[in-house]
């Protein structure tokens, strides 16, 4: 049966422990025969480095350890940024805000260790391009997004001033509004109305103006006309007398007794019109003090309508500014604080020029794992690059050969004797076409590398002349494989019936002793934990 205790082999990596795919259970020994630090242990687990093959190279350990260190500094930092969001965002308590950092920066650990462990090395390096960038956008868009609050906790004090401002400009504009708006329009028509009817009610009748009354304006002009004859007929007495005018004689003779009967008819006539005066004034004064009255009487009754609506509206519009200047007050979240930080670089060309540096040292510092391990990706493969490459082979080569012989065990289990025969032979073929490829490769490799190393060797033409054959190599010992015992093969011994195509003869029956396949074999029993090929 096959052994299927092979993740359990060294050097597999996969060996249990707490820490899945990387920490032992027992502590790990470094070059100096002394015992690793759990804290180194983790860093390592961070940096997804093999560190059962790292143990081999000691002097690679400090290069993963570096990686582990950043993938955990930015995990850290993503811890505090959440942390700080949370608590300007939401305004959680401490314990609250402080256990979802806590999560959150093992989800950035757990991201960013795959982004590092994603990125293999390959033969040049422009094919880690593909790779490289999509997780570096990637790890650029989380640094952005961790940074943020850290910047805007640094500039805490600008921004904490600058919303000062902002909610003072927003409460000056909010008033604007509502005295624009069609409450406030409604306000001011009412507080017009208002003014209107407390002056009507305020009117006494005794300043009453009959003098837009038509009868008493009719009367007026006419007072007005006779009063004006009436003085010039006064002069023109006046004149005569004096002998200045008129006859031009002094004293008082016929001419001044006309000018006296004259000035006496007007002054008749215009004592008749002054009582027609006041009597009009008098009917008109009775008249307006009818109609004040009732006007004050119909104000009083409005201008209660009127303040009860005012009151309403006011307190109304009280309680509206009272809410926004609460709501406005409350306003210190996470996005009014970046509005506020875009607000201060835009009009502080220093602070903008401070916050873009720090928020791309910030996002740098996040993406240091990828860069880090991109820029070791495309330098020259070191020792444990190259054993991890030789294990991952030795691994795959491992496991192909066991599900081959899984399936070959499953197939000999239902077959003959014969069938048996058969298909050992044609696994043994296989595995002779596998090693005679691999030969031929390395064959291949070698001459290039000749080539390349001493080319005028192979421009002499007989460098390709025809070699004597080498002599024949000694024959090993006769051993049974462990891929024999897999298999559960028996030894075939030579006997003078039956031909093999190689020439030999064997019986398909047991024999005491192992006769060694012909040709390059998997030997499995090679101590090693993974086998190896041998001639």
């Amino acid at each position: 049966m096959p052994n299927d205790s092979f993740s359990q082999d060294p050097g597999s990596g996969l060996s249990g422990g707490s820490w899945p795919g990387g920490l032992p259970d027992e502590d790990p020994w470094d070059e100096g025969g002394k015992r690793r630090s759990r804290p180194t242990r983790v860093l390592l687990w961070l940096s997804g480095a093999n560190t059962d093959i790292l143990d081999r190279f000691p002097s690679d350990v400090p290069k993963y350890v570096g990686i582990g260190a950043a993938v955990l500094t930015t995990s850290t930092m993503a811890g505090i940024s959440c942390a700080f969001a949370l608590r300007m965002a939401l305004g959680l308590s401490p314990f609250f805000y402080l256990l979802l950092g806590v999560a959150w920066g093992f989800a950035i650990m757990s991201l960013d260790r795959w982004l590092v462990v994603s990125m293999q090395r390959r033969d040049h390096w422009y094919q880690i391009l593909p790779i490289a960038i999509p997780r570096l956008a990637l790890a650029i868009l989380i640094g952005v997004v961790i940074s943020t609050p850290l910047v805007l906790r640094i500039f805490e004090a600008e921004i904490t001033t600058e919303l000062s401002l902002m909610r003072s400009e927003r409460d000056s504009e909010f008033l604007a509004t509502t005295q624009t708006d069609e409450r406030g329009m409604r306000i001011k028509a009412l507080e017009a109305e208002q003014k209107t009817l407390q002056a009507t009610i305020d009117t006494s009748t005794d300043t009453v103006d009959v003098s837009t009354d038509p009868d008493v304006a009719r009367i007026q002009k006419l007072v007005d006309t006779k009063q004006q004859q009436y003085d010039a007929a006064e002069q023109a007495v006046i004149c005569e007398n004096e002998g200045t005018c008129g006859s031009g004689k002094v004293g008082r003779g016929p001419a001044y007794a006309e000018k006296v009967a004259l000035r006496d008819r007007y002054r008749d006539e215009l004592s008749v019109l002054n009582g027609q005066l006041t009597t009009a004034q008098a009917t008109a004064r009775s008249k307006a003090t009818d109609t004040r009255g009732a006007a004050q009487n119909t104000a009083k009754g409005r201008l209660k309508t009127v303040e009860t609506e005012l009151t309403d509206l006011r307190t109304a519009r009280t309680a509206a500014i009272a809410n926004f200047r609460k709501e406005n007050g409350k306003e210190n979240g996470l996005l009014i604080r970046i509005e506020a930080l875009d607000n201060l670089t835009a009009h502080r060309p220093a602070l903008g020029l401070a916050h873009r540096f720090l928020l791309v040292f910030i996002t740098a510092i996040e993406c240091l794992p990828i860069i880090v391990k991109f820029i070791i990706s495309v330098g020259p493969a070191n020792d444990y690059e190259q054993a991890v490459a030789l294990d991952g082979k030795s691994r795959l080569r491992a496991e192909e050969e066991r599900i081959r012989h899984r399936r070959a065990a499953a197939i000999m289990a239902n077959a003959g004797l014969h069938r048996r025969r058969a298909i050992g032979l044609e696994i043994q073929t296989e595995a002779a076409e596998h090693a005679s490829e691999a030969a031929l490769n390395q064959l291949k490799r070698r001459m290039t590398r000749d080539a390349r190393r001493n080319p005028q060797a192979y421009m002499n033409p007989t460098a390709f002349s025809p070699r004597r054959p080498a002599p024949a190599r000694p024959v090993p010992p006769p051993r049974r494989s462990r891929l024999d015992n897999l298999l559960g093969r028996i030894g075939l011994q030579q006997v003078s019936t039956g031909q093999h195509p190689s020439g030999d003869q064997y019986q398909p029956y047991p024999s005491n002793e192992p006769i060694p396949p012909s040709g390059p074999f998997f030997d499995g029993d090679s101590g090693n934990g993974y086998g190896q090929w041998r001639n």
